[in-house]
Order: C-alpha cells, then sequence, then structure tokens
C-alpha cells in the first residue's frame, strides 16, 4: 500500500493510522492502573484490628451459634457462647430441650475446663447452670455430658465469679433431687466444696455454698456422715454470717441436720442456735431469716429434754414465739412455733409449766380460731392444749380452760370428725382427750362442793314463784348450772359455750371412732350438762 500524500487535501482529514500508533505509544508509557503498594509496618497492638472481626450471633441464631461452638475458629467461640447463654436466661420459655436435641452440651462442657479462657469458662458454665435449671431430664443431661469434674475445679477459681458460677450450677444440680444430689456427692463434691466453703471471704460466692450445701441436706433419704461432715461448716457459716441469704439457707440446712443428728447439734452448734433464738426474738430479723431460725428450734424440741431444754434457754417462749402467735398471719410460721411448743409441753413438768408462765394458752386459743384455712396450723395448735391439759397436772388443765379452749378444740373435733388421715385422727383423739382432762380437772380442784338442792331452791325463790312455768323452767337451769360449777367449773363452761351440744351432734353424725368417741363418750357420761343431772338426780 502506498504511502499517504502530506500534500493531498484528504490527509488532513484521515489520520487513522497515525493516530492509532501515537496512541498506542501513549499507552505504553502510561503506569499501570493497579500500582505496587508501599510495605507499611503495623505494630502488634494493632495487628487484631486488621483482623476479620469474629461474627455477632444474636440470641435466635441458636443453630449457627452451635455450630460455632463446635468449629475450628476459636475466635467464633465466645460470642457464640454469649448468644447461647443469652437464648437460655430467656425469662419466658427458655430454648433448654433445643440447645439439649442440638447437642451443645459436651462442647459447653469442654469450654468450662478451658483455663486460658476464663471469660469463655464463665459463659459456658452460665449457659450449663440454665439448662441445669431445667426439669430433671435436663438436669441429668448434664451430668450425663461429664459437667461435674470441671464444675468441681471451678469452686475453687482465683476468680469470684468463676466460683459463683459453679456453686450455682452444682446447686441445681444437687437441687434436683436425691438422685443426683448422690451423684455430686460420688464425684467427690463434699470435701471440695467444703474447703472452698471454709476458705471463702465473699459474700457472693459465700451465698451460692451455702444454698448448695443446703441442697446436699434437703432430701432425704440422708446419709448421717455426710450431715455430721456439714455440721461444722453450717455452725460456722449460720453464728457469723451477717448476709440474710446466706444465713436463711444455712440454717434451713441446720433445721435438716437436726432432723436426723438432735444430739450432735445440741453439743456442735450451740453458737448457731442461740443465734437462732435471738433472730426469732428481734422483731427486726427478716420475715424470711425468721422461718429458717424456727424451723432449727422446732427440729430440737422434737429430741430428749437436754434439747427442748436448750430451745427454753433462748428465751423465744416469752419473746418471739409470743409474738408470732399474736402477730403472724403466715401459716408456715405458726406451724412450726405451734410444733415447737407442743413438743415443750410434751416434756417435763417443769418444761410444761414454762409454756403457761409465757403466757401462751390464750394466744393459742385466738390462732385456733383466727387460722380456720390451715390445717396444719389447726392440728399442731390442738396438740399444744392437748398436751398441756394432759400433762397430770390440774392447774394446766384448769388453765387451758380458762383460757378458754373448750369450745374451739370441741369444734375442732366437730369439723375433722369424718377426716381419716392420721394426722387428722391423732389430732382428733388430742382434742377428745384434753376436754376430757379439763372436766376431770375441775372436778378434783373444786373443793368442797355446795348442796345442789339448796343453790337450786335460792335459784327458784330468786325468780319469784308466781307459778310462771318458762320462768321456773329458767330458774332451773340457772340453779343447776350455778350448782354444777359449784361442784365442777368445766361442767359450767362446757354448758355456757355450747361444747355439750357440738359433741353430742358430732357423736350423733356418726363419723368418730376409735379413741376420739371412747373419750367423748366418757366425758357426756361422767359429766354430763346441768340439766340432764338434774333429770338423773328427780329420776
Amino acid at each position: 500500500m502506498a504511502a499517504p500524500n502530506p500534500t493531498c487535501p484528504s490527509f488532513k482529514k484521515w489520520r487513522g493510522v497515525s493516530n492509532r500508533t501515537n496512541q498506542r505509544l501513549q499507552d505504553d508509557v502510561k503506569p499501570p492502573v493497579f500500582a505496587p503498594k508501599f510495605n507499611i509496618y503495623v505494630p502488634p497492638d494493632l495487628q487484631d484490628l486488621l483482623q476479620t472481626r469474629p461474627r455477632k450471633f444474636t440470641p435466635d441464631e441458636l443453630i449457627e451459634a452451635v455450630a460455632a461452638i463446635t468449629a475450628s475458629d476459636k475466635k467464633q467461640w465466645l460470642p457464640a457462647t454469649i448468644a447461647i447463654r443469652k437464648a437460655l436466661s430467656k425469662a419466658d420459655t427458655p430454648p433448654i430441650q433445643h440447645v439439649v436435641d442440638l447437642g451443645a452440651l459436651p462442647r459447653l462442657v469442654f469450654m468450662m475446663s478451658l483455663s486460658d479462657s476464663p471469660e469463655l469458662q464463665f459463659e459456658a458454665a452460665w449457659a450449663v447452670c440454665n439448662v441445669a435449671s431445667g426439669n430433671s431430664t435436663q438436669c441429668a443431661a448434664v451430668v450425663e455430658a461429664g459437667a461435674l469434674p470441671p464444675a468441681l475445679q471451678l469452686l475453687s477459681s482465683e476468680a469470684i465469679n468463676l466460683r459463683e458460677q459453679a456453686a450455682w450450677l452444682l446447686g441445681n444440680i444437687a437441687g434436683d433431687g436425691a438422685a443426683l444430689r448422690d451423684k455430686c456427692l460420688e464425684a467427690g463434691m463434699l470435701p471440695v466444696l467444703l474447703a472452698a466453703t471454709d476458705k471463702e471471704t465473699e459474700v457472693k460466692p459465700l451465698r451460692q455454698f451455702a444454698w448448695l450445701v443446703l441442697n446436699v441436706t434437703r432430701f432425704k433419704p440422708r446419709r448421717r456422715e455426710t450431715l455430721l461432715e456439714v455440721l461444722p461448716t453450717l455452725a460456722r457459716i449460720a453464728s457469723s454470717t451477717k448476709d440474710d441469704e446466706t444465713l436463711a439457707d444455712s440454717l434451713s440446712a441446720l433445721a435438716h441436720v437436726a432432723d436426723d443428728c438432735i444430739s450432735e447439734v445440741v453439743n456442735g452448734a450451740q453458737a448457731a442456735v442461740e443465734r437462732a433464738g435471738q433472730l426469732i426474738n428481734d422483731p427486726a430479723t427478716p420475715k424470711g431469716v425468721v422461718l429458717p431460725a424456727a424451723k432449727v428450734l422446732s427440729a430440737l424440741c422434737a429430741g430428749d429434754e437436754a434439747a427442748t431444754q436448750m430451745v427454753i434457754d433462748t428465751g423465744v417462749l416469752a419473746n418471739g414465739y409470743r409474738r408470732v402467735l399474736e402477730d403472724s398471719e403466715a401459716p408456715a410460721l405458726l406451724r412450726e412455733v405451734c410444733f415447737a411448743i407442743s413438743n415443750i409441753a410434751a416434756g417435763t413438768q417443769d418444761q410444761a409449766i414454762t409454756v403457761l408462765d409465757a403466757g401462751l394458752p390464750p394466744l393459742l386459743v385466738r390462732v385456733l380460731k383466727r387460722c380456720g384455712g390451715s390445717d396444719a396450723v389447726h392440728r399442731e395448735a390442738t396438740w399444744v392444749l392437748s398436751n398441756l391439759a394432759t400433762k397430770g397436772l390440774p392447774s394446766l388443765a384448769s388453765a387451758v380452760r380458762e383460757a378458754g379452749a373448750a369450745a374451739p378444740l370441741s369444734e375442732y373435733l366437730s369439723s375433722h370428725a369424718a377426716k381419716s388421715q392420721r394426722a387428722d385422727v391423732a389430732a382428733n383423739v388430742a382434742a377428745a382427750e384434753a376436754l376430757l382432762a379439763m372436766a376431770q380437772a375441775g372436778s378434783l380442784r373444786a373443793g368442797d362442793a355446795e348442796d345442789c338442792d339448796a343453790c337450786g331452791g335460792d335459784g327458784d325463790n330468786a325468780d319469784g314463784g308466781d307459778g310462771d312455768g318458762s320462768g321456773g323452767a329458767a330458774a332451773d337451769a340457772a340453779a343447776a348450772t350455778a350448782a354444777a360449777a359449784a361442784v365442777n367449773p368445766a361442767v359450767a363452761d362446757y354448758a355456757s359455750n355450747g361444747v355439750y351440744d357440738t359433741l353430742q351432734r358430732t357423736v350423733d353424725r356418726g363419723l368418730l371412732s376409735g379413741k376420739a368417741l371412747m373419750y367423748v363418750k366418757r366425758l357426756l357420761q361422767d359429766f354430763p350438762p346441768p340439766d340432764e343431772s338434774r333429770r338423773s338426780e328427780g329420776s
């Protein structure tokens, strides 16, 4: 091809080849678009900022979070575990079973043992603790996943939050029931727990330790050796701690120990027992502490004379017990107090007299009247009055009657006559025996009886003598009552307060049986109402 002629007029318009050539030459000298980067030095403390950050999981992304804790990327373990823990911490319907079904437990348990990552240990222990707070099957799954060994190791951790969380987790397991409690003991928990508790100085971990010890003692059957092993630690905590929650749990555990080891508590926990009495006597003691303290004392009152005397020596009869009987509306507390007093009344005669000296019979009668909704309180109050009345001291029986016990005891007998539970049947017998004992005491204390006919005559004359039949009948009844009162004040008391009518109706219903029926029939026969006595004398 011939070269273009520059003189040609069209040359100036067509410069395609030379333009293309020039453009290519210019492109060759231009720098590349992606120039090499400079090699900049980054200090080690800033290098992590340049790495890919771990993904943040939400509690709703449970499947992804469980997958992340089982993956090899360690940076994802902590945020994924936190997400699982937050999901399990929901107040309403936490996805406990879902976490179990996803197979997360073995991995979470593994993370509890990673001592180089305390934050991950804590979050994993917290998540496992929340699973253990579920039902018995879910709690057992925690044990099957191997949670006990790492949890026991964490009880001695230098980190406060890890010690607290481990005790919380173990408390959930031991608190599920006797079977899992025994699993914890078989894993060697007790010596580790007691050693950690004895050296603990921080309030929050000690609070969880006390709760864990309580769950160790809570369920029957209980090994006596276990109770004796925890007794020194419990006695020390109960006598010294200033934290109300720790105090309440340690006293509750001490009450469980006293149920089975009364003499050991008497001999080895005197300071704790004295403090229990002080707590009951102090009006400022929180309600949550008063009940556990009352349980300790009521457990001791079920023991021998020495154990009962230890309770009396705390001064609760005239102080704390009296205030509870006067003011409390809490059935559980009233039951414990009445149970303790009933056993004091069942002790020696001197111990029974201390109940009278504290002025408690009228208060017990008021408890019978105002606590109609609680059978347990009614039963225990009935037992106190019966144990006093049947002690063999006419003065005690008369004091019970004078406190107004006859009518509520007869009403209790009437309302519970149809109940067949063993506790109710026994209380019915106690009420009937008390009514008979009070009538017997009245006849023993009456002294020389006035002439009944003379009393009756005085009554007739006082009424007027106008021959009116109704007035004469009323006068006869009044005279008979007065005469009976002179001979036996219990008879007059029973007549004027409707006791005879209540008992007769109860017998007529045919619901009483056994000893209760025997005592009531004997009462009606040996100490009949005044009008029946008068009729029998006339015939």
